[in-house]
């Protein structure tokens, strides 16, 4: 994308002593960067406002997304992107930031306690990936490699479920058997985890169980696993999953985002975003993501009984999604995913609005 100099209309620095919710974000002129980072922020406000006042109506898998906004707000800021020389609208956006963070910590933290009470045997299992900090990923911003997309096999026999994907998570977080510790991968998981020709939700599952191994410090047993197993480097299989997920991505594009698949782009954006796969940041993609959030913060539509814990059959794989409604059209995931796709967006584009300074 081309660089465009831009001219940052100054804004009175009065703003600055308002309170974080009686305030939207200001608004920036003179670029899409601009406006679409102003959107985005406000948009994240209004999830966590959403959220915060609908704790009793969440799920686990709900407060991912939240933890999400809170661990990489506090990478993003880390970075010191902001320079003193830099204009007051600037400086605005970056206290935003801060407050936004500290928003997202208050509320995941909030969420737990709920959660702990309303699934406490699969809080006991998978509880840990709520955790500060479980999420502060920071990858540099790359591309995907194009010659790494296959087609998806659909005489695959093996077949994902949520539950067996669970299952994996656990011996990475230490919580699975009598005598549990971190990162005791079995082969079995591990090929299920990592196998080659799936889409959809079970393979946006292999790049969470990338990201979570990571960040519980399995990394090394996993590279270990990939060259066992020819796989080359933990490098190349994220590289490989995620050029796989633009290619679905892309294909949900071209069939015109229906409303079924709209969640799981949003996850596919958040995912790997979040490992720094700027493919993932499309100005017209942010502008619909925009577009789904209703009036009240929330994301979702009204889902039939029968689709609550959905079954989404593709390509002759199986994968189980939680759902949870949280009150009228609001879904508790969709939400949660909704967040994680608005924070990688701001990410990239608060990296456009520094390039443009």
């Amino acid at each position: 994308m081309p660089i465009v100099m831009v001219k940052i209309c100054r804004l009175n620095t009065l703003f600055l002593g308002l309170l974080f919710f009686t305030l939207d974000v200001v608004p920036i002129f003179g670029s899409v960067q601009n406006r679409q980072l102003t959107n985005t922020l406000n948009a994240v406000k209004k999830a966590l406002r959403f959220i915060e006042g609908s704790l009793s109506h969440l799920n686990l898998d709900g407060v991912i997304g939240i933890r999400m906004v809170d661990d990489q707000l506090q990478v993003l800021l880390a970075r010191r992107l902001i320079k003193p020389d830099y204009s007051s609208n600037i400086r605005l956006i970056w206290n935003k930031l801060i407050n936004l963070q500290k928003r997202a910590q208050h509320i995941a933290d909030s969420a737990i306690n709920y959660v702990r009470m309303s699934q406490p045997e699969y809080f006991q299992k998978i509880g840990r990936l709520l955790r500060r900090g479980q999420w502060a990923l920071d990858y540099p911003t790359r591309s995907i490699r194009p010659n790494l997309k296959e087609s998806p096999l659909s005489s695959l026999t093996v077949k994902l479920t949520e539950t067996e994907s669970d299952e994996c998570l656990q011996e990475i977080l230490g919580s699975k058997g009598p005598y549990p510790k971190p990162c005791d991968i079995s082969q079995r998981c591990w090929n299920l985890m990592t196998s080659r020709g799936y889409d959809s939700y079970a393979l946006t599952h292999e790049v969470f169980y990338l990201e979570i191994g990571e960040m519980c410090g399995c990394k090394d047993k996993m590279a270990l696993l990939a060259r066992r197993f020819s796989q080359g480097n933990f490098s190349h299989l994220l590289d490989f999953f995620c050029s796989n997920v633009l290619r679905d991505a892309e294909k949900i594009e071209d069939n015109g985002f229906p409303l079924r698949w709209r969640d799981l782009l949003m996850e596919q954006v958040a995912l790997c975003g979040v490992a720094g796969f700027r493919d993932f940041y499309r100005p017209e993609w942010v502008n619909l993501i925009l577009s789904w959030q209703h009036p009240n913060g929330c994301y979702g539509y009204l889902l039939k009984q029968n689709e609550v814990n959905d079954t989404v059959v593709a390509s002759g794989k199986t994968t189980k999604r939680e759902e949870q409604h949280m009150g009228g059209s609001c879904l508790a995931h969709m939400t949660s995913v909704a967040l994680g796709a608005l924070v990688v967006n701001a990410r990239f584009l608060l990296e456009d609005l520094m390039i443009l300074n």
